[in-house]
């Protein structure tokens, strides 16, 4: 709740400080996935992409792997590493079960415009 309300305020570092103490403090592996997330999308709205990529590479939970992957393209496009976010994207399809998703995530592959 204070990193979200951090986060609305446009106080970046504090929302990361937050959930960097949840990654490092939460008891449930649920909880350490999400902050996890959530610490990777404000690390990348603050251009801090390997940290934002660190944190994606720690997290673990196979709940979250489409999530993740879907992340790490959009982290990966941001850096115009399009090869890499290629495969990214690929993989987030590959894990994700909502067709409406996999729609989603095939229409960011096809804009990178990448040759497989």
């Amino acid at each position: 709740m204070a990193a979200k309300a951090a986060f609305d305020k446009g106080d970046l570092p504090a929302a990361q400080s937050h959930l960097q103490w949840a990654v490092e403090n939460a008891k449930e592996e649920e909880i350490k996935a999400v902050a996890r997330l959530r610490l990777a999308a404000v690390l990348a709205d603050q251009t801090k992409f390997d940290a934002a990529l660190k944190q994606l590479d720690a997290n673990r939970n196979a709940g979250f792997e489409a999530v993740t992957a879907a992340m790490r393209g959009d982290i990966l496009f941001a850096q115009g590493k399009l090869a890499d976010a290629r495969n990214a994207y690929s993989m987030a399809i590959a894990k994700t079960e909502p067709e409406a998703d996999k729609q989603l995530l095939q229409l960011k592959l096809d804009s990178l415009g990448v040759s497989k």
